[in-house]
């Protein structure tokens, strides 16, 4: 396989959701104070005036900002309440490192169900693969999940099918998948399976995201490529 070449950082939408509620000027000022005095960085007034930190955070203040800003209806106009210092670790909680990892899980189906699958020079009948890729922002912290499932099937080694089972993203941080296309190819030999992922954040950031996922006899891998 070529080494990943797709845009890294610069779904069907899936009814994925939770409640949100409004965030009042006064709580957002009073949340702006306890969370400066909490990490040392000081009041709000003070930081008002203050240059941007590039200490890290902890993760309470971190919940707290993305909570204070995300929740709310309208984001743009919570991190304007926000101390330049909050800002900027908003920002730097946002904003794509290019840093990514996965995992991956297989099961059998069928007559398979219960079974190891494992290289073999004569695999058959049909395995579900899922996996996950997850990238990251400057602060170290993630902000999407693709989640993918692909059904490959064998007969003799031989691939006879190759199809989606599912496709769902987690997002973090304001970033959400608007949109993603999916595409399967049988190589006989190797079966392969690629979404390519539109994601975006309130800040007007974008990512286009590409789980390449194949599987031969041999065993697996992913990558980020948006070419079959």
């Amino acid at each position: 396989m070529a080494h990943p070449t797709a845009e890294i950082p610069t779904s069907h939408p899936l009814p994925h959701g939770g409640s949100v509620r409004t965030l009042p000027n006064t709580i957002l000022r009073l949340l702006a104070v306890g969370i400066l005095t909490a990490t040392g960085i000081g009041t709000a007034g003070e930081a008002s005036a203050a240059t941007p930190t590039s200490s890290t955070p902890s993760q309470s203040t971190l919940d707290a900002l993305e909570k204070a800003v995300f929740s709310s209806p309208d984001p743009a106009s919570a991190f304007k309440h926000l101390t330049p210092a909050q800002q900027d670790i908003v920002h730097r909680a946002e904003t794509p490192s290019g840093k990514m990892t996965s995992t991956t899980s297989i099961v059998g189906l069928g007559t398979n169900k219960g079974k190891t699958f494992g290289a073999s020079p004569n695999v058959d009948g049909c395995w579900d693969r899922t996996d996950t890729l997850t990238t990251y922002a400057l602060l170290g912290n993630w902000i999407t999940k693709s989640h993918e499932s692909l059904e490959v099937c064998y007969q003799s080694s031989i691939v006879t099918l190759v199809a989606f089972t599912d496709v769902w993203p987690d997002g973090a941080w304001g970033w959400s998948m608007g949109s993603h296309t999916e595409a399967t190819k049988n190589w006989l030999i190797r079966g392969e399976g690629v979404s390519q992922q539109h994601w975006s954040a309130p800040t007007g950031d974008n990512s286009t995201i590409c789980p390449l996922m194949w599987e031969d006899a041999g065993g697996e891998t992913i990558q980020n490529q948006c070419n079959l």
